[in-house]
Protein backbone atom coordinates (compact mmCIF):
# COMPACT_ATOMS: atom_id res chain seq x y z
CA UNK A 1 0.00 0.00 0.00
CA UNK A 2 1.20 3.56 -0.67
CA UNK A 3 2.38 5.47 2.37
CA UNK A 4 1.12 8.88 3.47
CA UNK A 5 3.79 10.76 1.51
CA UNK A 6 3.03 8.89 -1.69
CA UNK A 7 -0.69 9.59 -1.31
CA UNK A 8 -0.05 13.31 -0.83
CA UNK A 9 2.24 13.34 -3.89
CA UNK A 10 -0.38 11.55 -5.99
CA UNK A 11 -3.07 14.00 -4.93
CA UNK A 12 -0.78 16.93 -5.75
CA UNK A 13 -0.12 15.48 -9.24
CA UNK A 14 -3.86 15.04 -9.84
CA UNK A 15 -4.48 18.69 -8.92
CA UNK A 16 -1.63 19.77 -11.17
CA UNK A 17 -2.98 17.82 -14.16
CA UNK A 18 -6.47 19.20 -13.60
CA UNK A 19 -5.06 22.69 -13.51
CA UNK A 20 -2.95 22.09 -16.64
CA UNK A 21 -6.01 20.75 -18.48
CA UNK A 22 -8.10 23.75 -17.45
CA UNK A 23 -5.56 26.29 -18.70
CA UNK A 24 -5.11 24.30 -21.92
CA UNK A 25 -8.82 24.25 -22.70
CA UNK A 26 -9.83 27.78 -21.70
CA UNK A 27 -8.65 31.38 -22.01
CA UNK A 28 -7.94 33.43 -18.91
CA UNK A 29 -11.14 35.36 -19.52
CA UNK A 30 -13.14 32.13 -19.40
CA UNK A 31 -11.26 30.80 -16.38
CA UNK A 32 -11.75 33.97 -14.33
CA UNK A 33 -15.35 34.64 -15.42
CA UNK A 34 -18.14 34.47 -12.82
CA UNK A 35 -15.77 34.68 -9.89
CA UNK A 36 -13.55 31.92 -11.30
CA UNK A 37 -16.40 29.45 -11.61
CA UNK A 38 -14.48 27.07 -13.89
CA UNK A 39 -11.47 27.08 -11.60
CA UNK A 40 -13.56 26.25 -8.54
CA UNK A 41 -15.41 23.51 -10.40
CA UNK A 42 -12.23 21.87 -11.68
CA UNK A 43 -10.64 21.87 -8.23
CA UNK A 44 -13.93 20.87 -6.57
CA UNK A 45 -14.08 23.79 -4.15
CA UNK A 46 -17.21 25.78 -3.40
CA UNK A 47 -15.77 29.23 -2.78
CA UNK A 48 -12.95 31.37 -4.08
CA UNK A 49 -11.62 31.66 -0.54
CA UNK A 50 -11.29 27.90 -0.50
CA UNK A 51 -9.25 28.10 -3.69
CA UNK A 52 -6.97 30.67 -2.05
CA UNK A 53 -6.17 28.08 0.59
CA UNK A 54 -4.67 25.95 -2.18
CA UNK A 55 -2.23 28.78 -2.86
CA UNK A 56 -0.75 28.25 0.60
CA UNK A 57 0.76 25.12 -0.91
CA UNK A 58 4.03 26.40 -2.40
CA UNK A 59 4.16 23.75 -5.14
CA UNK A 60 0.56 24.36 -6.21
CA UNK A 61 1.07 28.12 -6.18
CA UNK A 62 4.14 27.80 -8.40
CA UNK A 63 2.25 25.64 -10.92
CA UNK A 64 -0.76 27.93 -10.88
CA UNK A 65 1.27 31.08 -11.49
CA UNK A 66 3.27 29.37 -14.25
CA UNK A 67 0.14 28.16 -16.04
CA UNK A 68 -1.57 31.51 -15.59
CA UNK A 69 1.41 33.43 -16.97
CA UNK A 70 1.73 31.17 -20.02
CA UNK A 71 -2.00 31.23 -20.69
CA UNK A 72 -2.03 35.04 -20.58
CA UNK A 73 0.84 35.14 -23.08
CA UNK A 74 -0.97 32.69 -25.36
CA UNK A 75 -4.20 34.70 -25.20
CA UNK A 76 -2.29 37.85 -26.11
CA UNK A 77 -0.44 36.18 -29.00
CA UNK A 78 -3.27 34.15 -30.53
CA UNK A 79 -6.56 34.99 -28.83
CA UNK A 80 -7.66 37.75 -31.19
CA UNK A 81 -6.78 36.10 -34.51
CA UNK A 82 -7.97 33.00 -36.35
CA UNK A 83 -6.85 30.45 -38.93
CA UNK A 84 -3.23 30.63 -40.13
CA UNK A 85 -2.60 33.91 -38.30
CA UNK A 86 -3.45 32.16 -35.04
CA UNK A 87 -1.04 29.36 -35.91
CA UNK A 88 1.71 31.88 -36.62
CA UNK A 89 0.96 33.73 -33.38
CA UNK A 90 1.44 30.50 -31.44
CA UNK A 91 4.71 29.73 -33.23
CA UNK A 92 6.02 33.23 -32.68
CA UNK A 93 5.38 32.90 -28.94
CA UNK A 94 7.04 29.48 -28.81
CA UNK A 95 10.07 30.88 -30.61
CA UNK A 96 10.30 33.74 -28.14
CA UNK A 97 10.20 31.37 -25.19
CA UNK A 98 12.90 29.23 -26.78
CA UNK A 99 15.19 32.17 -27.61
CA UNK A 100 14.84 33.89 -24.25
CA UNK A 101 15.54 30.64 -22.43
CA UNK A 102 12.31 30.73 -20.45
CA UNK A 103 12.37 28.53 -17.31
CA UNK A 104 12.93 24.86 -18.26
CA UNK A 105 9.70 23.06 -19.08
CA UNK A 106 7.70 26.15 -20.04
CA UNK A 107 8.09 25.49 -23.77
CA UNK A 108 6.57 22.03 -23.35
CA UNK A 109 3.79 23.34 -21.11
CA UNK A 110 2.85 25.98 -23.68
CA UNK A 111 2.90 23.38 -26.47
CA UNK A 112 0.43 21.28 -24.42
CA UNK A 113 -1.86 24.30 -24.07
CA UNK A 114 -1.76 24.80 -27.84
CA UNK A 115 -2.14 21.12 -28.75
CA UNK A 116 -5.08 20.52 -26.41
CA UNK A 117 -6.79 23.87 -26.79
CA UNK A 118 -6.30 25.48 -30.20
CA UNK A 119 -4.85 22.73 -32.38
CA UNK A 120 -8.00 20.55 -32.61
CA UNK A 121 -9.90 23.48 -34.19
CA UNK A 122 -7.40 23.99 -37.02
CA UNK A 123 -7.77 22.46 -40.47
CA UNK A 124 -5.30 19.96 -41.95
CA UNK A 125 -3.06 22.57 -43.59
CA UNK A 126 -2.92 24.70 -40.44
CA UNK A 127 -2.00 21.68 -38.32
CA UNK A 128 0.71 20.73 -40.81
CA UNK A 129 2.06 24.29 -40.76
CA UNK A 130 2.16 24.27 -36.96
CA UNK A 131 3.82 20.84 -36.73
CA UNK A 132 6.59 21.91 -39.12
CA UNK A 133 7.07 25.17 -37.22
CA UNK A 134 7.25 23.33 -33.91
CA UNK A 135 9.99 21.08 -35.29
CA UNK A 136 11.92 24.13 -36.51
CA UNK A 137 11.75 25.74 -33.08
CA UNK A 138 12.04 22.81 -30.71
CA UNK A 139 13.83 20.07 -32.66
CA UNK A 140 16.13 21.57 -35.29
CA UNK A 141 19.74 22.28 -34.32
CA UNK A 142 21.86 25.18 -35.51
CA UNK A 143 24.14 23.11 -37.73
CA UNK A 144 25.25 19.73 -38.99
CA UNK A 145 29.02 19.19 -39.04
CA UNK A 146 30.23 16.95 -41.86
CA UNK A 147 33.77 15.53 -41.75
CA UNK A 148 35.71 12.35 -42.44
CA UNK A 149 37.84 10.01 -40.36
CA UNK A 150 39.85 8.99 -43.41
CA UNK A 151 43.49 10.04 -43.23
CA UNK A 152 42.85 10.69 -39.55
CA UNK A 153 46.35 10.64 -38.07
CA UNK A 154 47.85 12.86 -40.78
CA UNK A 155 45.05 15.40 -40.42
CA UNK A 156 45.40 15.55 -36.64
CA UNK A 157 49.19 15.77 -36.75
CA UNK A 158 49.01 18.64 -39.25
CA UNK A 159 47.21 20.67 -36.56
CA UNK A 160 49.02 19.19 -33.56
CA UNK A 161 50.26 22.45 -32.04
CA UNK A 162 46.84 24.11 -32.08
CA UNK A 163 45.03 20.96 -30.95
CA UNK A 164 47.43 20.41 -28.06
CA UNK A 165 46.99 24.05 -27.07
CA UNK A 166 43.20 23.66 -26.90
CA UNK A 167 42.75 20.01 -25.89
CA UNK A 168 45.93 19.47 -23.94
CA UNK A 169 48.75 17.08 -24.86
CA UNK A 170 47.27 14.10 -23.03
CA UNK A 171 43.84 14.30 -24.64
CA UNK A 172 45.36 14.84 -28.08
CA UNK A 173 47.57 11.75 -27.77
CA UNK A 174 44.63 9.68 -26.52
CA UNK A 175 42.37 10.68 -29.42
CA UNK A 176 44.58 11.35 -32.42
CA UNK A 177 44.19 7.84 -33.88
CA UNK A 178 40.43 7.50 -33.32
CA UNK A 179 38.82 10.95 -33.49
CA UNK A 180 38.96 13.78 -36.01
CA UNK A 181 40.23 16.35 -33.53
CA UNK A 182 40.10 19.16 -36.10
CA UNK A 183 36.34 18.60 -36.46
CA UNK A 184 36.22 18.58 -32.68
CA UNK A 185 38.00 21.93 -32.62
CA UNK A 186 35.40 23.44 -34.94
CA UNK A 187 32.56 22.00 -32.84
CA UNK A 188 34.28 23.31 -29.69
CA UNK A 189 34.37 26.91 -30.94
CA UNK A 190 30.82 26.73 -32.30
CA UNK A 191 29.61 25.44 -28.93
CA UNK A 192 31.36 28.33 -27.18
CA UNK A 193 29.03 30.54 -29.24
CA UNK A 194 26.01 28.62 -27.84
CA UNK A 195 25.30 26.83 -31.10
CA UNK A 196 23.68 23.41 -30.97
CA UNK A 197 24.40 20.35 -33.10
CA UNK A 198 23.06 16.81 -33.05
CA UNK A 199 26.22 15.37 -31.51
CA UNK A 200 28.39 16.05 -28.46
CA UNK A 201 31.75 17.50 -29.49
CA UNK A 202 33.47 15.16 -27.01
CA UNK A 203 31.92 12.09 -28.65
CA UNK A 204 32.24 12.74 -32.38
CA UNK A 205 31.32 9.75 -34.47
CA UNK A 206 31.76 9.20 -38.16
CA UNK A 207 28.85 8.35 -40.42
CA UNK A 208 29.55 4.62 -40.47
CA UNK A 209 28.82 4.41 -36.74
CA UNK A 210 25.51 6.28 -36.84
CA UNK A 211 24.05 5.23 -40.18
CA UNK A 212 20.46 5.20 -38.89
CA UNK A 213 20.70 8.76 -37.58
CA UNK A 214 22.91 10.74 -39.88
CA UNK A 215 20.56 11.47 -42.78
CA UNK A 216 17.70 12.30 -40.43
CA UNK A 217 19.87 14.88 -38.70
CA UNK A 218 21.03 16.34 -42.03
CA UNK A 219 17.41 17.44 -42.40
CA UNK A 220 16.88 18.94 -38.96
CA UNK A 221 19.34 21.83 -39.02
CA UNK A 222 19.60 25.41 -40.24
CA UNK A 223 23.12 25.15 -41.63
CA UNK A 224 25.57 22.70 -43.12
CA UNK A 225 29.19 23.01 -41.97
CA UNK A 226 31.78 20.82 -43.66
CA UNK A 227 35.47 20.28 -42.96
CA UNK A 228 36.94 19.96 -46.45
CA UNK A 229 40.15 17.99 -46.96
CA UNK A 230 41.40 15.86 -49.90
CA UNK A 231 40.24 12.59 -48.29
CA UNK A 232 36.54 13.49 -48.56
CA UNK A 233 36.63 13.31 -52.38
CA UNK A 234 37.41 9.61 -52.65
CA UNK A 235 35.47 7.89 -55.41
CA UNK A 236 32.38 5.96 -54.46
CA UNK A 237 32.96 2.23 -54.37
CA UNK A 238 30.68 -0.78 -54.10
CA UNK A 239 29.50 -1.37 -50.52
CA UNK A 240 31.38 1.71 -49.34
CA UNK A 241 29.70 5.08 -49.00
CA UNK A 242 31.31 8.46 -49.29
CA UNK A 243 29.59 9.88 -46.23
CA UNK A 244 30.64 13.50 -46.73
CA UNK A 245 29.25 13.47 -50.28
CA UNK A 246 26.03 11.75 -49.18
CA UNK A 247 25.57 14.18 -46.29
CA UNK A 248 26.07 17.15 -48.60
CA UNK A 249 23.65 15.77 -51.19
CA UNK A 250 21.01 14.91 -48.59
CA UNK A 251 21.12 18.38 -47.08
CA UNK A 252 21.10 20.01 -50.52
CA UNK A 253 18.03 18.09 -51.71
CA UNK A 254 16.16 18.82 -48.51
CA UNK A 255 17.11 22.49 -48.20
CA UNK A 256 16.12 23.19 -51.81
CA UNK A 257 12.58 22.06 -51.02
CA UNK A 258 11.90 24.14 -47.92
CA UNK A 259 12.44 27.49 -46.26
CA UNK A 260 16.27 27.28 -46.30
CA UNK A 261 16.61 27.64 -50.06
CA UNK A 262 16.64 31.46 -50.02
CA UNK A 263 19.13 31.73 -47.15
CA UNK A 264 22.84 31.27 -46.71
CA UNK A 265 23.22 27.87 -45.14
CA UNK A 266 26.53 26.39 -46.42
CA UNK A 267 29.83 26.85 -44.59
CA UNK A 268 32.96 25.13 -45.92
CA UNK A 269 36.22 25.09 -43.97
CA UNK A 270 39.25 24.00 -46.02
CA UNK A 271 42.24 22.41 -44.29
CA UNK A 272 44.55 23.46 -47.16
CA UNK A 273 44.71 25.97 -50.01
CA UNK A 274 41.79 25.67 -52.43
CA UNK A 275 44.04 24.74 -55.37
CA UNK A 276 45.52 21.84 -53.38
CA UNK A 277 42.37 20.46 -51.82
CA UNK A 278 41.02 18.56 -54.83
CA UNK A 279 42.60 15.25 -55.99
CA UNK A 280 44.22 15.10 -59.43
CA UNK A 281 41.61 12.61 -60.68
CA UNK A 282 38.58 14.47 -59.43
CA UNK A 283 35.33 12.48 -59.86
CA UNK A 284 33.12 14.46 -62.27
CA UNK A 285 29.98 13.46 -60.39
CA UNK A 286 31.22 15.72 -57.56
CA UNK A 287 31.30 18.84 -59.79
CA UNK A 288 28.18 20.40 -58.26
CA UNK A 289 29.61 19.83 -54.80
CA UNK A 290 32.90 21.45 -55.86
CA UNK A 291 31.05 24.49 -57.24
CA UNK A 292 29.15 24.88 -54.00
CA UNK A 293 32.40 24.71 -52.02
CA UNK A 294 34.11 27.28 -54.24
CA UNK A 295 31.14 29.59 -53.85
CA UNK A 296 31.09 29.39 -50.05
CA UNK A 297 34.72 29.39 -48.93
CA UNK A 298 34.31 30.59 -45.36
CA UNK A 299 37.77 29.57 -44.24
CA UNK A 300 40.51 28.91 -46.78
CA UNK A 301 43.60 27.03 -45.63
CA UNK A 302 42.83 26.44 -41.96
CA UNK A 303 46.42 25.28 -41.45
CA UNK A 304 47.74 28.79 -42.13
CA UNK A 305 45.83 30.35 -39.21
CA UNK A 306 46.83 30.84 -35.60
CA UNK A 307 44.55 29.51 -32.86
CA UNK A 308 43.06 32.94 -32.13
CA UNK A 309 42.37 33.51 -35.83
CA UNK A 310 40.58 30.16 -36.09
CA UNK A 311 38.50 31.05 -33.06
CA UNK A 312 37.59 34.44 -34.55
CA UNK A 313 36.76 33.00 -37.98
CA UNK A 314 34.51 30.31 -36.52
CA UNK A 315 32.82 32.92 -34.32
CA UNK A 316 31.99 34.84 -37.52
CA UNK A 317 30.44 31.69 -38.96
CA UNK A 318 28.49 31.20 -35.73
CA UNK A 319 27.03 34.70 -35.94
CA UNK A 320 25.94 34.09 -39.52
CA UNK A 321 24.28 30.80 -38.58
CA UNK A 322 22.40 32.42 -35.70
CA UNK A 323 21.26 35.20 -38.01
CA UNK A 324 20.14 32.67 -40.62
CA UNK A 325 18.08 30.80 -38.04
CA UNK A 326 16.47 34.02 -36.80
CA UNK A 327 15.51 35.13 -40.33
CA UNK A 328 14.11 31.73 -41.29
CA UNK A 329 11.88 31.60 -38.20
CA UNK A 330 10.81 35.21 -38.68
CA UNK A 331 9.85 34.48 -42.29
CA UNK A 332 7.86 31.45 -41.21
CA UNK A 333 5.98 33.10 -38.34
CA UNK A 334 5.23 36.52 -39.94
Amino acid sequence: MPNGGEIIMEQANIKKEKLRGLFAAHSMGEIEANNSCLLKKELEVETYDKFLEYLDDGSFKKDYLTFKNLREKLDEAAGEVIDLQQVKGCLKLLSKLKDYDDPPGNLDILSVFIKKGLYPNWNHDEKKYYDHGWDMIAVWKHYFLSYTNRNLIETNNAFKDILCNVLGNKKFEENKESVNCVAGLIAHYLKLNNLTAFFDKDNLKCGDMIEKEVFKHCQEVYSFVQLVEPAIFQRRAENKRNWCADEYETFTRWSSQNCLKARKCYYFILTREADKIYPADFPPYFNDWQQQINGHLNIQNLSSLERKDICDKISEIAREIVDTRRKIIEDYTN
